[in-house]
């Protein structure tokens, strides 16, 4: 009777489903070639809408190269200068393409071509070239140019609108070729779609509703299997409640086990009690300051050495979390790891850290080492930390390395001490051969320096002259104007001087109002014109705003010369003939001698 209903059952959903599934036919029938007039209606004013695009653009591209052929023949006469008229009507070329250009760019920025550059690159290239038209434009009209630089921007300008017009060509081209495209493409489109509905019926039928039908007989049969297996499944339900039977059976049998196995397990835990209590009493009786905690930091057991070391009961940090116990060190990345490490199974000897102790401005210095407590298989389960108080000894090593320190800083400061007793030196030595008055060599370093040259020259036979030099009436104008207006003139001239010293050259006053120059390498003819060049500085100086002026006179080595004194009294000579002379001029110890012997 069972099986009847349900086979019953299965006939009339089968024919419920049977009708449902021609209904869905019918009705996908419907909606198919709904969307396929639609699809066709919007194809094909997609098509219109494309073409009417394209042929909008194709004409803003001529307007375009009409408008840059007319820009090309005004660039021609750029270089002859261009009228007002010209120059606006150049402007308003360009102006007007502006718009123009964006709808082109637009246009393009959404093209894809097949064996050409893509329109955004097309695009970009467009961008580029009206920009760079325009920059030319503006530089033209804008600026005061030279016919040279007009010929340069004119040359850009057409350059730049060779390219601009080569890019609207291709645009001009892609047009053409996409509406050809564009008519052929509509063809396809309506032959595909109508061959597409065709195919999408055919599926529909033969990919859905046979195959439907198909399982749904099959899911029949499966339900009348179904049911002769539900009777098997009672038979061995049966079974199963004879096998419960026999397994509480066995379940009181092990209640049994089960009580012995508990007494013994008290015994056992009896014992672990006393091992705890000695191992508790052990743990507080260690001189060394001890405390525990699990993998998640909280502390257990903290002994008595702790509470002295960290000045806190074993009430206060007991199930407290680690950093909460010890605040925030100067060290607290380094304490943590310290106190992490053993959770890794890693152990840390003899770490030291900084535990500040409240109310107290100077810190308690620990040493710490930190051990992993683990079970009978291994796993670490929590650590222990051994620390002791390391302050004294701390204290100690940083007395000695202050120590330390202020001897290197004493030792710099000798160092910088020596430096700058050197540097003294050096300045006294540079006073000891300056003169204070006008800052040239003094006359114990003009000796020495020519000593020195005259040596050379005797030994090398190289040419030496010296220039004696005096300021004209100089005690006359100190005299009359006072003694700082002479020490003025007397810098003055030094100040020019000055100008010719260079590392060979020596320069130096000689005594009162007289200057002397050592020219090493210097012939009759080079010191002649080096002393003419002096003179002539001097004079125009002017110093105090009144002209003063010098006679020099030049002495040159010579094979018959023996030391530099005879030197020296040459230039004297030359000196008091130019002073002879009427002053303010330059006379060769030489000219003086021929003079004499004549």
């Amino acid at each position: 009777m069972i099986h009847s209903l349900m086979r019953l059952q299965g006939d009339l959903r089968a024919r419920d489903v049977t009708r449902w599934l021609k209904r869905l036919g019918l009705w996908s029938l419907v909606v198919l070639v709904s969307l396929e007039v639609t699809g066709q209606i919007i194809a094909d004013r997609t098509f219109r809408l494309d073409v009417q695009e394209s042929q909008q653009v194709a004409k803003i591209v001529n307007q375009s190269a009409s408008a840059l052929l007319a820009g090309q023949e005004l660039t021609k006469y750029v270089t002859g200068g261009l009228s007002p008229a010209q120059e606006a009507k150049l402007l308003n070329q360009f102006r007007d393409m502006a718009p123009r250009n964006d709808a082109i760019l637009q246009f393009t920025k959404g093209r894809t071509w097949r064996d050409d550059e893509s329109g955004a690159l097309l695009a970009t290239r467009i961008d580029n070239d009206f920009k760079s038209i325009w920059r030319n434009v503006r530089t033209l009209t804008d600026l005061k140019l030279s016919p040279a630089d007009k010929a340069t921007e004119a040359r850009g300008l057409q350059e730049s609108m060779r390219s601009y017009g080569q890019a609207l060509a291709l645009i001009s081209y892609r047009i053409s070729e996409d509406q050809v495209r564009l008519r052929e493409f509509s063809k396809y489109v309506q032959i595909g779609e109508f061959l597409l509905f065709l195919a999408t019926v055919g599926a529909m039928y033969w990919g859905m509703v046979l195959p439907l039908m198909k399982r749904l007989t099959g899911a029949n049969e499966e339900l009348q299997a179904k049911a002769f297996e539900l009777e098997g499944l009672n038979a061995r339900l049966e079974h199963g409640k004879k096998q419960l039977a026999e397994q509480n059976l066995r379940l009181q049998l092990q209640q049994a086990d089960l009580s012995v196995a508990n007494e013994e397990l008290e015994y056992s835990h009896s014992l672990y009690a006393d091992a705890a209590r000695r191992l508790e009493d052990l743990f507080q009786r260690v001189p060394v300051a001890c405390f525990s905690y699990d993998a998640e930091g909280t502390i257990h057991e903290w002994n008595r050495a702790a509470e002295t070391v960290f000045g806190l009961g074993a009430h206060e940090v007991t199930d407290r979390p680690i950093h909460e116990v010890f605040g925030a060190p100067e060290d607290t990345e380094a304490l943590q790891q310290l106190l992490r490490a053993p959770l890794n199974g890693d152990t840390v000897q003899e770490f030291r850290w900084a535990y500040p102790l409240p109310g107290k401005n100077k810190p308690k210095w620990i040493q710490s080492s930190t051990f992993p407590i683990v079970d009978h298989e291994g796993n670490v389960r929590g650590a222990l930390c051994a620390s002791v108080d390391f302050t004294e000894r701390f204290e100690f090593e940083a007395q000695i390395e202050a120590n330390m320190i202020r001897i290197n800083e004493y030792s710099i400061e000798l160092e910088l001490q020596r430096e700058e007793l050197l540097n003294l030196n050096r300045q006294l030595e540079g006073l000891a051969s300056t003169d204070g008055l006008t800052g040239l060599r003094n006359h114990r370093n003009f000796q020495e320096r020519l000593e020195l040259n005259f040596q050379v020259s005797k030994a090398e036979q190289l040419p030496l002259s010296i220039l004696l030099m005096d300021v004209d009436n100089f005690k006359k104008f100190n005299d009359s104007f006072g003694h700082q207006a002479g020490d003025d003139v007397l810098r003055s001239v030094a100040r020019v001087l000055r100008k010719f010293e260079n590392e060979s050259i020596t320069i130096a006053r000689y005594g009162g109002e007289e200057f002397v120059v050592v020219l090493p390498g210097y012939g009759e003819g080079e010191a002649m014109k080096m002393a003419e060049e002096m003179r002539a500085a001097i004079e125009e100086c002017c110093p105090t705003g009144r002209k003063v002026t010098c006679s020099i006179g030049v002495s040159v080595y010579g094979p018959a010369l023996r030391s530099r004194a005879e030197l020296i009294a040459q230039a004297d000579k030359a000196l008091y003939a130019s002073k002879e002379a009427g002053r303010n001029r330059v006379t060769l110890a030489s000219s003086t001698w021929k003079e004499e012997a004549a």
